[in-house]
């Protein structure tokens, strides 16, 4: 893991259970970006969408073994990943718009 790794599970690890997935969508809007469409934040870090995933698994994943509840909840963020890598491939042009993610 990087430094800026580092500041990525920071941010998901320290943030009330409540705002994690409004924070973790925020960044994900932000990374689904072509390159030279991003803040420029983003591109010095070089945040991609398979880091932030990485990231955000290892951050969570105590918070997936604590209670069956939580692991059941594990499922919606894999979706959340999904869409997200569609609408990053959709934006490179690499699928059509019309293109379905079935969550």
């Amino acid at each position: 893991m990087t430094c800026h790794d580092g500041s990525l599970l920071w941010m998901l690890t320290t943030q009330r259970p409540t705002e994690r997935v409004p924070l973790l969508v925020h960044i994900l809007k932000l990374v689904v970006e072509p390159n030279e469409h991003q803040l420029a934040d983003i591109q010095r870090l070089n945040v991609t969408i398979p880091k932030l995933e990485q990231v955000t698994w290892d951050a969570l994943s105590q918070f997936f073994g604590d209670s069956k509840p939580n692991e059941a909840k594990r499922p919606y963020l894999k979706e959340l990943f999904k869409v997200a890598k569609m609408e990053e491939q959709s934006k490179r042009g690499e699928i059509g718009n019309d293109s379905f993610a079935y969550a």
